[in-house]
């Protein structure tokens, strides 16, 4: 209920004051029952959703819950929480580029494209946010192929049809951020991020209308228009 209400305040669908609440109660009921995996995602959404100081201290709180229990989404999330943390206010720079190569290395190890591919998004925002567009680029590039594999690992047509659609928003980051610099250049690296997220998106339409057709019922012989 806590990381819905999280969510729903991100997308300004519930007050800050309604989220944070939840988030605490969440907090308190994990801490009183001593639900460390849960400790550890309540204080990532009270991260997300404090607007002061104490945000760092409560991704720092979140990780160290995580790594306790070995909770490997959650060390991941924390990891590149705080590393954005550090890295957007220009606190410690160096450890938030520590903090997203331990990440990238276990999506690495634990074979998960989804965690390879939010730390580069997570690391190509960032490179964008300081103008290395260049670099922002490679970082996005790799996040692409990453998530362009998922839906390729997939045997069953009706989960890749549900597997692009939760990425779009990092094709329409680095697409908007290209046109926003003004640069011919980079103004035509934009159409082609554009394309590309449209091409994923042709693929998991015609990936849903052949899981459509497979599992309509066949209508007998004699219910058929001639």
């Amino acid at each position: 209920v806590a990381t819905q209400a999280t969510n729903l305040w991100e997308r300004g669908e519930l007050p800050r004051e309604e989220a944070l609440l939840a988030a605490r109660q969440a907090l308190d009921t994990a801490l009183a029952v001593s639900a460390r995996d849960v400790v550890g995602w309540s204080h990532r959404n009270l991260g997300r959703l404090s607007p002061g100081p104490e945000v760092r201290e409560h991704f720092e709180q979140a990780l160290r819950a995580s790594r306790a229990v070995k909770d490997v989404n959650g060390i991941g999330e924390g990891l590149r929480l705080l590393a954005y943390s550090l890295a957007a206010d220009g606190s410690d720079p160096a450890r938030a580029e520590r903090l997203l190569e331990e990440a990238l290395a276990l999506g690495r190890r634990t074979a998960d494209p989804e965690e390879i591919a939010s730390t580069h998004v997570v690391r190509g925002t960032l490179r964008l946010k300081a103008g290395a567009q260049e670099q922002a680029l490679v970082e996005f590039a790799a996040a692409f192929d990453a998530i362009e594999s998922l839906r390729d690992r997939q045997p069953d047509e009706l989960v890749r049809a549900r597997v692009f659609s939760p990425w779009v928003f990092a094709y329409q980051r680095l697409a908007g951020a290209l046109l926003e610099s003004g640069q011919p250049e980079a103004t035509a690296r934009a159409f082609e991020v554009v394309e590309r997220m449209r091409a994923r998106v042709l693929l998991e339409s015609l990936d849903m209308a052949r899981a459509s057709a497979r599992l309509t019922p066949q209508v007998p012989a004699r219910h058929r228009r001639t």
